[in-house]
């Protein structure tokens, strides 16, 4: 309750707050103003500041990167009212002298978002700056704005939380999560059978926008999320993980990203087989899939059922509403074990050909025109992905045969509730295969 209360006065008091920045700023035109007293009085309205802004950037991870519904955030400010932090060389300045020699040299910036001009606006911006107008531009219905990505820090991680921006404004992100976690988003349960036939239709219309020649942004989109999620997962491949840690968000965006390229994948399916295949039961988890994920949201379960366990009592195969004759076998892969590198390389294959194979969509008879090559690459994908966020060894070796984190003890250990019930969601679709998902 404490810490709220003072958020709420942050977010009250930030004009003032920004207005008194200022005013500390313009006095050091003359060197001696830069005293110890005004530096201490910078660094606690600069420290409230940036509590107040780190506030509204957890705000708005809340509600993209975590697919939460919305709700009346607990720092009510405009995405454009946002102060605008101050470089981080003022921060790192060691003295008095060297503070202000750094705020002389950053006059320039301005003091809000709203005043950063893509046009002339000099940048680029340090990273907590870059990440504050990230959270502003993207966490807003305005009509398209122009770019800012030249303004931007050119760190991987910046680059990263920017590509992952743009791919959830694109994206059916709720639809993406309750259909691959088989009527679960995360923690939160879809309410109804019917409300997961809806969240289904959503992603199918919007997937199979891929295959309709349009220029409607609704159909563009499908297109425009699979170039993001193969640049995001390139992007990740090809940085090291000491320069693309992965902190709050980054982690969701991979798993996000992969989600995308399984569902064209799982759509391009379909379509191919679509004569030959029956309609299938509606396969809506009345618990958790495979108990990755439980009925009350305060714990993640890593473990996974596996074909030489005995049936799972909930599974819908065992209470009837999937025939057993229905499920099909993992996703395909080179050999049952594969090392990291092998993984890798398949990985980073496949992602180059998919991004040269994207310029042909709407040009070619059969698109794509190799399903099982595609079938192949989601499936290192796949894996990759789940090695990464378990942040495995490049000597690693994945199985999705045999044992898994739950049964060896490793991956899910300590890695939180949500991190644990996304890596057996993924576990959970590598052995289910493509089939049966209906889009």
């Amino acid at each position: 309750m404490g810490a709220s209360v003072h958020n709420l006065q942050l977010a009250e008091n930030f004009r003032i707050t920004a207005s008194n920045i200022v005013e500390i700023v313009s006095t050091l035109a003359q060197s001696e103003n830069a005293t110890f007293e005004r530096w201490n009085q910078w660094i606690e309205l600069s420290g409230q500041q940036r509590l107040l802004l780190g506030c509204y950037i957890l705000e708005y991870q809340q509600g993209t990167l975590l697919a939460r519904t919305t709700r009346a955030p607990a720092v009510s400010l405009s995405s454009f009212d946002l102060p605008l932090p101050a470089h981080s060389t003022l921060w790192d300045a060691a003295t008095p002298s060297d503070w202000a020699i750094s705020a002389q040299q950053y006059a320039h910036l301005p003091a809000y978002v709203y005043e950063v001009d893509p046009e002339r606006s000099i940048g680029p911006f340090d990273s907590f700056q870059s990440t504050v107008l990230i959270a502003s531009r993207y966490n807003t219905t305005s009509p398209a704005l122009p770019p800012i990505d030249h303004l931007l820090d050119n760190s991987p991680v910046t680059k990263h939380k920017l590509l992952i921006a743009k791919l959830i404004q694109v994206t059916p992100i709720r639809a993406l999560l309750a259909v691959s976690g088989e009527s679960w988003i995360l923690s939160e349960k879809v309410p109804s059978p019917q409300a997961f036939l809806g969240f289904k239709g959503v992603l199918k219309t919007w997937v199979n926008g891929l295959w309709i020649p349009s220029n409607e942004p609704q159909i563009q989109s499908a297109k425009e999320s699979l170039k993001l999620a193969i640049e995001i997962l390139q992007h990740a491949l090809l940085s090291s993980t000491h320069d693309l840690h992965l902190e709050i968000g980054a982690d969701m965006g991979l798993y996000f990203a992969v989600l995308v390229i399984w569902t064209v994948t799982v759509a391009a399916n379909s379509r191919i087989n679509s004569p030959q295949t029956q309609p299938q039961p509606q396969r809506f988890q009345t618990r958790s899939p495979s108990s990755h994920y439980p009925t009350t949201p305060t714990h993640f379960s890593t473990s996974t059922p596996q074909p030489s366990q005995s049936p799972n009592p909930a599974h819908p195969t065992s209470i009837g509403l999937v025939p057993q004759s229905h499920t099909s076998s993992a996703l395909p892969s080179t050999s049952t074990s594969m090392l990291h590198s092998e993984i890798t390389m398949t990985a980073m294959n496949f992602l180059s050909n998919a991004l040269v194979e994207l310029e042909l969509l709407g040009t070619v008879a059969q698109w794509p025109r190799n399903v099982v090559q595609w079938q192949h690459g989601c499936a290192a994908l796949l894996r990759w992905v789940k090695m990464r966020l378990r942040s495995g060894t490049l000597k690693a070796r994945d199985s999705v045969i045999g044992p898994t984190s739950a049964g060896t003890g490793l991956g899910g250990d300590g890695l939180g509730e949500l991190l644990d019930g996304v890596i057996g969601v993924i576990e959970k679709i590598l052995n289910r295969g493509y089939e049966g998902w209906s889009l």
